[in-house]
């Protein structure tokens, strides 16, 4: 989050004018300011060599320029390297009085002084605290206030490498046999269940990019209806070729395997490619995958089949709220789903659809919602066998909505519980007379503990 934060305020500074002009102010007006691409780039060496942890190229970076040139968070970044012959504190002053606004100057000054004095980083901190509207610069302020700044600064270390979670939970969902509305069963259907997740994700920095690598293993458990208890695991190494600052190119192997009720029930496998922008308040990535898969439950192997999907992931951040908007649009090519018995209706289809979230965080609480629409229609050429067994032609559509407010309480950095209450309905255009009801109506309400490691 750190280095993150600080290279992207280094590069976009270098990209605008400085609201504070320094230079102006404390040098001879004959003094010529260097051009916008100079300072770009000289902004780029030095964004890397802070990413790099690399106080011997930053002050070698510094060594040849008057120090009041440079922009206030640069001038912060060389004192945290403690310039010899220069007094780091005058240099951190001088900083804020010129850009009294900027959170990661005072970051850089509390980190300073934590690592030399402790005790005299507390004023520093407090005004970070005061003045941040960031819910993660805050908690991490706070975090040093309350004496633990050893503690955050070895998660500092690894917070873009590393991360690890376990997650606990009990649930009472109303159908977990996802049966049609019309299903006499679905009156007592419903199920209290216990889900759990964990996941362990490292990020490892290269020349040429990172690598990041993700598994997922997850399941839920009922007490009754007891055929649908499943387990996932997912793995998705990411490989990102950087090509600016900002841009990556993405190449994603993917694995995905389910089971349930003990048996193998899905498997998936295939390559994603893609290009990534990341920037201070916002992030955007596109995504194109192309993955085979394959059904081991009986009546649902000839929807095995190919899928070209296209993703787009949108995260816009302000203040203390994020959004996240993502849409997909997928071709599947498979065969006929035989789930019911003397029925075989065609799965090939085009799907699409549309997320949205937003969370909005205040001291340890996050409140937030996440909504989905999507639409899943049969190729032109659909024709199924119908009820009384007569081959017939009509275009299945499906519309999915999900809907999902929660709402989150951190304890501390390594424990958090969420409350949620979730909402998904099918509504089909396939009635019993057609082949069978594909409408379906399903809620979830739940408490899940989630501690970190």
């Amino acid at each position: 989050m750190i280095s993150a934060f600080i290279v992207s305020l280094l590069v976009s500074g270098a990209a605008q004018t400085s609201k504070v002009n320094v230079k102006k102010k404390i040098t001879p007006p004959s003094v010529t300011e260097n051009n916008s691409n100079e300072n770009q780039e000289k902004a780029a060496d030095l964004a890397t060599y802070f990413k790099e942890n690399n106080c011997i190229e930053i002050l070698n970076f510094s060594k040849d320029r008057s120090l009041v040139s440079l922009k206030p968070l640069e001038l912060a970044v060389v004192a945290s390297c403690d310039p010899p012959g220069k007094d780091p504190e005058k240099m951190f002053a001088f900083a804020e009085k010129a850009a009294p606004q900027d959170d990661a100057i005072l970051l850089l000054h509390g980190r300073y002084r934590w690592k030399k004095f402790k005790v005299g980083a507390t004023e520093v901190w407090e005004k970070l605290a005061r003045q941040t509207k960031s819910i993660e610069l805050q908690q991490l302020a706070e975090q040093y206030l309350d004496g633990n700044g050893d503690k955050a600064e070895e998660a500092l270390a690894a917070i873009d490498k590393r991360v690890n979670f376990f997650e606990l939970g009990f649930i009472r969902e109303t159908n977990p046999e996802q049966l049609p509305l019309s299903d006499p069963n679905l009156a007592i259907n419903w199920s209290d269940g216990t889900t759990w997740k964990l996941l362990s994700s490292r990020k490892t920095d290269y020349d040429f990019g990172y690598l990041d690598w993700t598994t997922t293993v997850s399941g839920i458990q009922y007490n009754t209806a007891s055929d649908v208890n499943s387990m996932f695991v997912d793995i998705s190494p990411l490989v990102a070729l950087q090509s600016t600052l900002e841009q990556f190119f993405l190449l994603r192997p993917l694995i995905n395997v389910s089971g349930s009720d003990g048996r193998l029930f899905y498997a998936a496998s295939g390559l994603s490619v893609g290009e990534l922008w990341q920037y201070l308040s916002s992030e955007y990535k596109i995504l194109f995958s192309i993955y085979g898969d394959r059904y081991y439950q009986l009546g649902l192997e000839n929807q095995s089949g190919t899928h070209y999907l296209i993703e787009q992931k949108s995260i816009f951040r302000w203040n203390s709220s994020v959004i996240t908007v993502n849409f997909f649009w997928d071709k599947t090519n498979s065969g006929e789903d035989n789930s019911v018995a003397n029925q075989s209706i065609p799965y090939t289809n085009n799907s699409g659809g549309l997320a949205f979230g937003y969370q909005w965080a205040i001291k340890r609480f996050t409140l937030g919602i996440n909504a989905a629409y999507s639409i899943r229609q049969d190729e032109l050429d659909t024709q199924y066998i119908n009820n009384r067994g007569i081959l017939a032609q009509k275009k299945r559509r499906d519309k999915t909505t999900n809907t999902e407010p929660w709402i989150s309480w951190k304890f501390s950095n390594d424990l958090t519980a969420v409350i949620f209450y979730s909402t998904n309905r099918v509504d089909s255009n396939f009635i019993a007379e057609d082949a069978t009801d594909r409408n379906i109506d399903n809620t979830i309400t739940g408490l899940t503990l989630k501690t970190s490691f």
